[in-house]
């Protein structure tokens, strides 16, 4: 069975902001919620009626705030084909192994591999090898949409064990 709209619209948009997401204002009387995700643009509608009309991706995003998943709400998780190349890439620049805490990956497919936006691309962040580091899930989770200083304290925070 498929989510349901969310009852709780304030924490809804409080968890997919908490994620990296923007929630922006309705551009018109017919729109419920209006959420820009690296992945693009989902909107909610109520027509003249009254019927709401939920698009997939939003109901599947309620889904994941029901469960409870801390799920990030960037472009590098969208394809593992497709960034296995920039994984290996910036593995030969920068190490195997997280930018944040250091730890070491096995192998380009390990599943804990991400690929981490210094400045998030929904904060204006160019997807170039200059702004993307490795980065093991648990930490990419935790640094979330930082602004690149908070990020770079996060990281010597781990290295310096503080």
């Amino acid at each position: 069975m498929k989510p349901r709209k969310p009852k709780d619209i304030a924490a809804f948009k409080d968890w997919l902001i908490a994620r990296g997401a923007i929630v922006d204002a309705p551009t018109n009387e017919w729109e419920i919620l209006r959420v820009r995700t690296c992945d693009g643009v989902l909107v909610a509608y109520r027509n003249k009626a009254g019927k709401e009309t939920w698009p997939e991706g939003l109901l599947d995003l309620r889904e994941a705030f029901d469960a409870g998943r801390a799920i990030p709400l960037s472009p590098d998780l969208k394809s593992r084909k497709r960034s296995r190349h920039l994984i290996e890439a910036l593995a030969v620049r920068d190490g195997m192994a997280c930018w944040f805490c250091g730890r070491g990956f096995t192998l380009p497919e390990d599943r804990e591999i991400t690929i981490e936006h210094l400045v998030p691309v929904c904060h204006g962040g160019p997807n170039h090898m200059s702004n993307l580091v490795l980065a093991c899930e648990p930490c990419n989770h935790a640094a979330g949409n930082m602004p690149v200083v908070a990020k770079v304290a996060f990281r010597e925070g781990w290295r310096t064990g503080l």
